[in-house]
């Protein structure tokens, strides 16, 4: 293969600011070209630095391959960067100043050299009250200020001054330069018009005016603004580099009145919950042309945690408004009067009076379920209570009648005509509060000075937590002031849960087994339906009941009954049994209510639970008196039963208790005899229980007693044979001895023979106590007489008896007589009959009958005897020994 050499041909092309020497080349081969390739910086003609990126272009002839060089070009300058270059001073209040800063830096290499001055022309505007007038700004070329006024290489700029309307009769020098202006924005300002100039330095200023900022250094330059009164200028401040380019910054300022609108200084919230939070709207509106600042001063404030504001400091730019919201919560249930101050610029402060009436949903407890009856259920301390109410009842005389919303009474007579202001103490003192309304404002009153010790405590807290994060926060500690602005709200305190009022019912001392009830009616005080619920479950594991179990919507003015109910099995342990209940209101305060029983075993306590009677003779009782004590604080009841005896076995029982039944009272006593009536001779240890009326263990009592029987020995025998005897022997007998082996002395009578034994066994068998062949007497010595009571009353029914018996024997006598003198009347009526003259004289017809008849001689002595007899006693006696004989 056989090479050949090559001549190269290309061209060169560059854009500006870059040049090179030559654009188009031709090279042999082995040859070199050098090419110079030319910057040009004059082409920034703006003075600001910058970097120019191009690239070098190299064509070749009769060839499509392009080649190409990066060319990079920097120009350096004095400049600077400002952090703003429009500043506007608003409005500020007629004759102050305000300043505005910015912020000058050079990121540059090269130290800047800089410059400030005012140039070329500006717009016033008079805001006049009586016109409004429009003024014209002239720059003055002529009139270099002293600051302005320094060798330094810089170009002179000209000054501005200002036409002002401060003095219409100054002349201007610059009134031709005014008038091209006033061509060259196409209209013409008569000359009449015509206003002072005023220089622009007494309006604004900047410092530093001028200075050098070496490379990567900063400088704040402040602007100063100082309000003429009522006008209104635009300015344009330059910054000269020496150097560099100029910097433009345009200057706005206004001054005008301050002025401002509140639409409201008084706040009535009226009758609100003292636990929630209302918010009312007040509108600050500034009226005037000049922004102002605003802040609330709550020092003023009895009780800093009542009310709040909304924001609580800021700005209003002119004919803005700002809504502030006042948040208000009386915290008690009373009347609250605050009075918040709103500072606005340097006006006086404003007054804003903030009122409102807490109230609260509030009930009252009652005894029973009679409504006409009020009768509060006891409270725990009730001695405390009753002074509470004597104080309540003279705030009332004093204050007058509450409002409606606040308490409800059962006649609400007093609502209906309620008692002004303006009426006259006679009448105030004529009113008399009911009890509803005196417990309810125990309950207020209470209310209020618990809430009022517990914000207290939480205010201090909360100051100190909040001065430990910023000692700026509340301003000099006092926790009054704030600095929050319109950050978020200030959130205000809690109001702590209060229990109204606290209650006791006491079910007393229970029996164990047994449940206690008790009534008890909630009213209602609050002028709305009130809701409460109760807590089931806990009364139910403490051991109480209740019906209903909820209570919704409680009419105001009315009453429910509840129904509790206290238990606990027999099986469990005595003691007390006691809850805190709480009753809480729906949007109100809790109740509590102190359930309290206790639970008691009924107990006896025996004197004495061993009695031994000793000996006792067999047929004779023997009493012991016991006493049974109730130590416990319930009711015990007891009763006796004699045990049964089983069957096929003979049960003998000596032992028998009076009265076999009974009730003790707690604390008292009752005696019991115990008798002992021995039925043979020998030992009785036995066992007595008492059983004891919910108690499952019963009181033993255990008696032990011995029965002697009296008795005599027949000696030498109990058999005895007299033989045959002739009638009217007296020697024939025969002696027996009768021994006494016991250690009592025994009379001994003869039950056959003895007259006086026969008398006392009539005695007994007559005597109206002497059942079943037994009754229970002293016991008498030997040889005693009968008890006068039972002789007085044997001697009394036989006097009785033979009385009686007179009485049946003269009635049958009487009878016999009647009936024979019957028998006789109709003879002679039968005789007279069978006569034809009957006779006159009955007896004689009696007469005459027995003749006929054939009547025997003895019949006829017994008929006169009968008739000639009187009726006493004496002829029937008579009578009777003439028959006998």
């Amino acid at each position: 293969m056989r090479l050949r050499l090559v001549q190269v041909r290309f061209f060169i092309k560059v854009q500006p600011p870059f040049y090179v020497n030559i654009d188009t080349c031709y090279l042999r081969s082995g040859e070199t070209l050098e090419i110079r390739v030319e910057f040009d910086p004059a082409y920034k003609v703006d003075r600001v630095c910058g970097t120019v990126k191009q690239k070098l272009t190299i064509v070749y002839q009769d060839h499509p391959q392009r080649d190409h060089v990066n060319l990079v070009g920097e120009v350096i300058f004095p400049n600077l960067t400002l952090s703003n270059n429009k500043l506007d001073f608003g409005s500020v209040l007629n004759e102050t100043s305000k300043q505005l800063t910015i912020t000058m830096a050079n990121p540059n290499a090269l130290p800047v050299n800089f410059q400030w001055s005012f140039v070329e022309e500006a717009e016033m505007s008079e805001d006049d009250v009586s016109g409004g007038q429009r003024a014209s700004v002239v720059m003055q070329s002529t009139a270099n200020s002293a600051a302005n006024s320094f060798s330094s290489g810089f170009p002179p700029k000209p000054t501005a001054s200002i036409r002002s309307n401060a003095d219409p009769n100054l002349e201007m020098s610059s009134l031709p330069r005014l008038s091209q202006v006033a061509e060259m924005q196409g209209t013409l300002l008569p000359k009449q018009k015509q206003r002072p100039v005023v220089d622009i330095n007494q309006i604004f200023d900047i410092l530093p005016i001028m200075g050098v900022l070496e490379p990567g250094q900063t400088q704040d330059v402040t602007f100063t603004y100082f309000g003429m009164k009522n006008q209104k200028f635009d300015c344009l401040a330059v910054c000269q580099t020496e150097g560099g380019p100029e910097y433009e910054v345009t200057l706005k300022g206004q001054a005008s009145r301050l002025d401002f609108r509140l639409d409201k200084t008084e706040l009535d919230f009226g009758e609100i919950p003292y636990t929630e939070v209302q918010e009312r709207e007040i509108v600050l509106a500034n009226t005037g042309k000049v922004a102002f600042q605003f802040n609330w001063n709550l020092c003023a404030l009895s009780r800093p945690p009542v009310l709040d504001c909304w924001p609580v400091s800021g700005q209003i730019n002119p004919g803005d408004k700002e809504r502030i919201t006042i948040r208000f919560r009386t915290g008690i249930p009373d009347e609250v009067n605050e009075v918040a101050l709103l500072e606005v610029a340097h006006f006086e402060r404003q007054r804003i009076n903030v009122r409102g009436h807490g109230i609260f949903p509030g009930i009252l407890l009652l005894q029973g379920s009679n409504p006409d009856v009020f009768k509060g259920l006891e409270r725990s301390n009730e001695q405390e209570h009753q002074t509470n109410k004597e104080l309540a009842l003279q705030r009332l005389r004093e204050n007058g009648p509450p409002p409606q919303a606040a308490c409800v009474s059962s006649t609400s007579s007093m609502h209906s005509t309620e008692i002004s202001p303006n009426d006259s103490a006679a009448s105030l003192a004529e009113w008399q509060p009911e009890p509803q309304v005196v417990e309810f404002e125990v309950d207020r009153h209470f209310i209020c000075q618990s809430l009022l010790a517990k914000e207290k405590e939480l205010w201090e807290k909360h100051l100190e937590k909040c001065n430990k994060e910023s000692k700026d926060t509340f301003g000099k500690g006092s926790g009054r002031g704030s600095a929050r602005g319109r950050g978020e709200r200030r959130p205000m305190l809690e109001v702590t849960h209060i229990t109204a009022a606290y209650y006791e019912c006491n079910f007393g001392h229970i029996v164990l087994g047994h449940s206690g009830k008790k009534v008890i009616s909630v009213y209602n005080c609050f002028h709305e339906n009130v809701s409460f619920n109760i807590n089931k479950r806990l009364l139910m594991q403490k051991g109480f009941q209740i019906s209903p179990e909820k209570v919704s919507k409680l009419p105001p003015g009315k009453q429910v009954k509840l129904e509790l109910t206290c238990f606990r099995d027999r099986t469990g342990e005595e003691g007390k049994q006691e809850l805190n209940w709480i009753i809480p209101v729906r949007g109100g305060p809790s109740y509590e209510v102190k359930l309290m029983s206790e639970f008691v075993r009924p107990d006896l306590e025996l004197s004495s639970d061993s009695i031994d009677f000793g000996h006792v003779v067999v047929g004779q009782v023997k009493r012991i008196t016991i006493k049974l004590r109730n130590a416990k604080t319930v009711m015990a009841s007891w009763d006796y039963k004699a045990p049964t005896a089983k069957p096929g076995k003979p049960m003998e029982f000596a032992y028998s208790l009076s009265p076999r039944s009974g009730r003790v009272a707690p604390g008292e006593s009752q005696l019991v005899t115990v008798s002992f009536t021995p039925t043979s001779s020998r030992s009785y240890n036995q066992k007595v229980a008492l059983r004891i009326m919910d108690n499952p263990m019963r009181k033993m009592l255990h008696m032990r007693g011995c029965g002697d029987g009296l008795r005599v020995n027949v000696e030498p025998s109990t058999t005895f044979e007299l033989g045959p005897v002739l009638p009217g022997t007296e020697d024939c007998m025969q002696e027996l001895f009768l021994c006494n082996p016991t250690n009592y002395t025994i009379e001994v009578y003869s039950v056959d023979f003895d007259t006086k034994y026969q008398e006392e066994e009539f005695f007994l068998h007559v005597y109206d106590k002497y059942e079943n062949n037994s009754m229970e007497m002293p016991v008498r010595t030997p040889g005693a007489l009968t008890w006068p009571a039972v002789a007085k009353h044997g001697r009394e029914v036989r006097r009785q008896q033979e009385r009686q018996r007179r009485l049946q024997e003269k009635e049958r006598r009487l009878k016999e007589r009647a009936l024979r003198l019957q028998e006789a009347t109709l003879r002679v009526e039968a005789a007279r009959k069978a006569s034809e003259e009957p006779p006159e004289d009955p007896e004689e017809a009696e007469t005459l009958g027995r003749q006929e008849s054939g009547k025997s001689l003895g019949e006829m002595c017994t008929t006169a005897c009968g008739l000639s007899g009187n009726s006493g006693g004496e002829g029937l006696d008579g009578f009777r020994v003439c028959f006998v004989g």
